[in-house]
């Protein structure tokens, strides 16, 4: 009986352990999901930012009295 009793808590041990080790890898996909979201999303903000400055430079070249203020 100590046998049987002793070899289900080892089970409900090891059941316990991967449902951990499952969780802490699902948190980490989502950690690195976001993680690619937001480079993703600051890649876009530079991006959009260097299409706006080339377009305040090329309306400056063209429009010189734009720039007067």
């Amino acid at each position: 009986m100590k046998y049987l009793k002793k070899k289900a808590a080892e089970h409900v041990v090891q059941k316990r352990l991967l449902a951990e080790q499952i969780e802490s890898r699902k948190k980490e996909r989502e950690e690195k999901n976001l993680l690619s979201a937001q480079e993703a999303e600051v890649k876009e903000a530079k991006k959009q930012n260097k299409v706006e400055y080339i377009n305040e430079e090329y309306l400056r070249r063209i429009y010189p009295w734009l720039s007067g203020t």
